[in-house]
């Protein structure tokens, strides 16, 4: 106990992990690490010419020793006055289960592809060790990857990681992370990053990385990586996260109108799952009154519905286009993460507040010159869009006729290589006007200018080296500046 507070900074450790989550893990971890002793000790082979640095040698005990230490630190029964109540498998929840699953499944895989890297060296009639050199191998996940070994190794601490889950919110409670601000600031600071080397250097940067990056008209025309390939999907697929925005969006309304019409708190699962996604209940508070949310979750709504009937209705992709899965999943988050940032800090959706009824006298005229912009946006970027739909259609029996890219004239597009993106970063700035003491939305902001102003860089110099006598008075995102 003395020297978990030493290494735990002292004797404020709290009870983050119950008995029977602990035992668990511990137990896996125990697994694993009996396995990987007789593997060292008993089969895998080492060349008596290789070596290691020391620095390696002492990471390998410090990890485990920290490893283990993490499990018990936060403890019950291993933090002070808090007895263990001993093994209870009621209060494990189905995440724990998949957890258990994943481990059993990565333990068993990772001890198979050892056993191939160990045949490589010995001789198949005999079973004596042939040679130590470094072989091709195969069979198994090495048809898949390099190094199925490291990947079950990543698949076995997330594992362990799902076995905590069930308590996963005290953590995020205690150290107060607020899940969709980190959400929002990872993306802009990756955006940012990458986005900035692409359009800088872009030149010594190494395939995979442009590769994964481009997509669509600006896509990496160099050498393809095999492995980043693989985890292309068809840009079409953008239809996908539009079907799930627009019934996300759809269900927060549900829920202020709700709110409002019945004067009545958001149900407790709600609140509860509101409080975890932001690091705990006392880290929210009332900053959105009921009918700043409600003008908000409808345009957002409107929004959503617009760009869903585009996608699955209007737009014509490009068979051939393909984009990287990474982007297809920060599709699903941004719009999941946007619409959480419309309830975060509402009332009704705040333990212990009602939402207040609503009125247009209410309205401020800052909203409503908001509520205008935002119209305007939302219209204006319909139309950009059927510019660019039209592109491909032949104008007299209105069907597709190409699906290359073309350049693209009238609207903004005469002052704008890509007005669409424009108006999306005038959409979101136009909510924040409407919630704008919402910090985890300005956030959202940030992020959406980040990544529109980095596609449309792109977007502006494809359309420069494509088209020899692109007008030279458009710019690439704002008229007249950018």
């Amino acid at each position: 106990m003395i020297f978990l507070d030493l290494i735990g900074g002292g004797r404020q450790r709290k009870v983050l992990i119950d008995s029977t989550s602990c035992l668990i893990v511990m137990s896996l971890m125990c697994l694993q690490c009996t396995r990987r002793f007789y593997e060292t000790n008993f089969v895998q082979i080492f060349s008596k010419k290789n070596k290691i640095n020391m620095g390696h040698y002492l990471v390998g005990l410090v990890h485990y020793f920290g490893a283990i230490l993490t499990i018990l630190i936060n403890a019950e029964g291993f933090v002070r006055d808090s007895p263990s109540e001993g093994l209870k498998l009621s209060q494990l929840y189905f995440i724990n289960y998949v957890g258990l699953a994943l481990f059993l499944f990565s333990w068993w895989h990772q001890y198979q592809s050892n056993l191939i890297l160990v045949n490589l060296r010995m001789d198949s009639k005999t079973g004596k060790v042939a040679t130590e050199k470094h072989l091709l191998p195969k069979g198994g996940f090495f048809e898949w990857v390099s190094s199925p070994h490291m990947l079950f190794e990543i698949m076995l601490y997330v594992a362990l990681l799902l076995g905590f889950m069930g308590k996963l919110e005290n953590y995020l409670n205690y150290y107060k992370l607020n899940l969709v601000n980190t959400i929002f600031i990872g993306f802009t600071v990756i955006i940012v990053i990458f986005g900035s080397l692409i359009t800088a250097v872009e030149s010594i940067l190494p395939d995979f990385i442009k590769q994964s990056f481009r997509y669509g008209k600006h896509k990496h025309n160099g050498p393809e990586i095999t492995m980043v390939s693989r985890m292309e999907v068809p840009k079409s697929w953008f239809k996908h996260f539009y079907i799930f925005a627009f019934s996300w969006a759809m269900l927060a309304l549900y829920l202020v109108l709700k709110g409002i019409i019945m004067h009545s708190t958001a149900p407790e699962y709600v609140i509860e799952f509101l409080d975890f996604m932001a690091g705990g209940s006392e880290n929210r508070q009332v900053l959105i009154n009921s009918n700043s949310a409600l003008v908000a979750s409808v345009l957002m709504a409107l929004q959503c519905a617009r760009r869903f009937y585009e996608t699955n209705f209007v737009q014509i992709f490009s068979k051939k286009s393909k984009m990287n899965l990474s982007h297809y999943m920060v599709g699903y988050l941004h719009y999941f993460g946007a619409i959480l940032a419309l309830l975060l800090n509402t009332e009704g959706f705040v333990k212990d507040s009602l939402p207040s009824s609503f009125s247009f006298t209410k309205i401020t005229l800052l909203q409503y010159v908001c509520i205008f912009v935002f119209h305007f946006s939302w219209s204006q970027q319909y139309k950009s869009n059927m510019i660019l739909v039209n592109l491909r259609k032949n104008p007299n029996t209105g069907k597709v006729e190409t699906e290359k890219h073309l350049l693209p004239s009238g609207g903004f597009f005469q002052v704008v290589s890509s007005p669409h993106m424009l108006f999306e970063i005038l959409m979101y700035v136009s909510l924040l006007g409407i919630v704008g003491k919402s910090f985890t939305w300005k956030l959202v902001v940030i992020w959406v200018f980040s990544n529109q102003l980095m596609n449309a860089l792109l977007t502006h110099k494809w359309y420069k080296e494509n088209f020899k006598n692109y007008p030279k008075q458009r710019k690439a995102l704002i008229p007249f500046l950018l």
